[in-house]
């Protein structure tokens, strides 16, 4: 896979291949493939536990995860999480490789992880083992519901939609990770509400993002809608 120049080839992320009329095959041989595949991992790593916990699934598969604060114009403090090799800490310090930061942020009624939980086949594992810096967003009250003055009991805390997702927080992880990394670009990853609703009257984060601020325009070399 490569994020940088626009070829972009996913050997693990591809669609299920389209079989055509009267053939079931090709979409049987994926699944035996899939369930091949989860045999393999379990005898690797064992079993996993069902657990809330991003970093739990880093570790199962020899990674790591440190977690960030980071708080929007409004007053939202959001989790930002950084998943990383423990072996290759430099990244960039003390001549090591500098390595390109990538933001995955997750759908509708979901958070970040949603792109851990299936071991070395999860999207935020597979890149980073790839050799990118991996970044996962959590949106505003989806993880954790954090705000500078609100509580989550005050109705104010819940007072906002999607284009405030798309103003506040998304600009606030992309400055925060190229402020901490010293790339001038990053590349997202935009799964379901991120990148686009099957309901074509509810815009998506990126089209208010881009639409309100023009200057974040030339901040990603590459946005994939997922």
């Amino acid at each position: 896979m490569d994020l940088l120049n626009g070829s972009v080839k996913l050997s693990v992320y591809t669609p299920r291949k389209l079989v055509s009329k009267g053939s079931e095959r090709p979409l049987r041989d994926l699944e035996n493939q899939l369930d091949i595949d989860l045999d393999q991992q379990e005898k690797k790593y064992g079993k996993p536990k069902l657990k809330c916990d991003v970093r739990y699934y880093a570790t199962r598969v020899e990674l790591d995860m440190e977690e960030f604060k980071v708080t929007t114009e409004d007053g939202f403090i959001l989790a930002l999480q950084h998943i990383f090799d423990p072996k290759d800490r430099g990244n960039g310090r003390n001549g090591t490789k500098r390595k390109y930061p990538v933001l995955l942020m997750h759908g509708l009624l979901q958070s970040s992880g949603a792109f851990c939980s299936n071991d070395d086949n999860s999207l935020a594992f597979y890149l980073c083992k790839s050799g990118y810096d991996v970044w996962l967003g959590n949106n505003r009250c989806y993880y954790k519901p954090e705000h500078m003055v609100l509580k989550s009991s005050d109705p104010r805390m819940w007072c906002w939609n999607i284009r405030q997702m798309g103003i506040f927080d998304l600009p606030a992880f992309v400055d925060y990770i190229l402020s901490r990394t010293g790339f001038p670009k990053l590349a997202l990853v935009a799964h379901s509400q991120v990148y686009g609703q099957e309901d074509r009257e509810a815009e998506d984060l990126c089209f208010h993002l881009m639409a309100m601020r023009t200057v974040w325009n030339q901040q990603p070399s590459q946005l994939l809608g997922l």
